[in-house]
């Protein structure tokens, strides 16, 4: 069973403080770890990786996907269900815009313990509605339950 904690009684906006509307080439935040796709060890180096996020690729759709977090370290990690999307459009990320301005996240803090794997799923649709093909980036923040580190910006991409 998960524990949760609940740590921030705040909404996270999507269009005001959850994600960036910048065009970037590579999409990827300076502090953004090793990223992967599950069982595709020759893609993506993440033998050193502090926290790895994968997505499942067989569990990709218009609708939505299913990842997971591994937490390679010996610090207790917090996340919560609220991330960010992006497309990619001629070379760059541009963020998608949600399906109406009332979109938003109860914030929760979530445990990642160290050396745990969670699996979580993501339905987009009430946030983006059903999306066409393309490629695309899920971002999401977790931060580190410590004083000697802040957070991480893990990312991936995926195709359908």
């Amino acid at each position: 069973m998960k524990k949760i904690f609940i740590y921030i009684v705040t909404i996270c906006f999507f269009n005001t403080a959850g994600c960036s509307s910048d065009e970037t080439e590579n999409g990827l935040a300076s502090d953004t770890d090793i990223l992967c796709v599950e069982n595709d060890s020759k893609k993506n180096n993440t033998k050193d990786a502090t926290v790895i996020m994968c997505v499942k690729e067989d569990t990709v759709s218009s609708e939505g996907l299913t990842y997971t977090l591994t937490n390679n370290t010996d610090v207790i990690y917090l996340y919560s269900h609220a991330f960010c999307m992006s497309k990619k459009s001629d070379g760059l990320w541009k963020a998608i815009q949600t399906v109406n301005n009332n979109v938003a996240f109860t914030d929760i803090a979530i445990y990642l313990n160290p050396n745990q794997t969670v699996e979580e799923n993501i339905n987009w649709t009430y946030y983006y509605g059903k999306l066409p093909q393309g490629v695309y980036k899920i971002e999401k923040t977790i931060h580190a339950n410590d004083d000697k580190h802040s957070e991480l910006v893990l990312a991936f991409e995926f195709e359908f």
